[in-house]
């Protein structure tokens, strides 16, 4: 399993922790107030296990200061870390396109803060948004 040095996540934790969310705060000011009754702050804490393998979440994740280690399953049973999540991204996006379940697990790397929703929500405020 890939794990960063303590220096490399110290130093992405410091330019993150001033902001937010980038795909929310990439919204224009109309969306952002219909999203904001869908979601919700939360506090994330290292080793959180924010979704399973072969399994259907029902929420995404916002990160604003936290980081997320997306990790597979690889064949022969080992687990490795293929990306980072961090205040520019989103966990959990591939179950509004028509997934039923995730082929990875979502396990908080550093902890800190996101915004989550239920998927059906953000299912209709994308709907909302066309």
């Amino acid at each position: 399993m890939l794990t960063p040095s303590r220096h490399l996540v110290g130093t992405i934790l410091s330019r993150m922790q001033s902001l937010q969310n980038r795909f929310l705060a990439a919204l224009e000011t109309a969306a952002q107030r219909r999203w904001q009754p869908i979601l919700e702050p939360v506090a994330l804490h290292a080793g959180q296990v924010l979704q399973e393998f072969d399994q259907n979440p029902g929420h995404l994740y916002f990160p604003q200061s936290a980081l997320i280690a997306l990790q597979q399953r690889q064949r022969d049973g080992s687990i490795a870390d293929v990306a980072l999540v961090g205040c520019d991204g989103v966990v959990g996006a591939h179950l509004v396109f028509g997934a039923d379940a995730t082929m990875s697990r979502a396990v908080v790397l550093a902890a800190g803060t996101a915004q989550r929703c239920p998927v059906s929500a953000f299912q209709q405020a994308v709907e909302a948004d066309r």
